[in-house]
């Protein structure tokens, strides 16, 4: 995702690397896209209800497999970019 050149900025007076300043500001964005995604949807919204309580979420008809999968596979997905991010420093 980001160039492995070592080039960093001044930053008041310390130096930072560019790989991690640009690793920093993408970790803000996606974290950024997940409370988005968690707040706004109605898959999140069923996220945050079935870890609330599990059987009312299941009496409202919310299908609390698909929700396990979904979040299952958002943890994979977050992991697998952050490892991604983190691999050139």
């Amino acid at each position: 995702v980001f160039s492995s050149q070592n080039s960093s900025i001044q930053f008041f007076g310390s130096y930072l690397s560019t790989t991690r300043v640009m690793s920093f500001l993408f970790a803000i964005a996606v974290v950024t896209l997940v409370m988005l995604f968690l707040k706004k949807t109605y898959m999140g919204k069923a996220i945050d209800a079935v870890s609330q309580d599990l059987s009312a979420a299941r009496l409202v008809g919310i299908n609390v497999d698909k929700v396990f999968i979904v979040a299952f596979a958002l943890g994979i997905g977050l992991t697998a970019l952050a490892g991604g991010v983190l691999i050139p420093s």
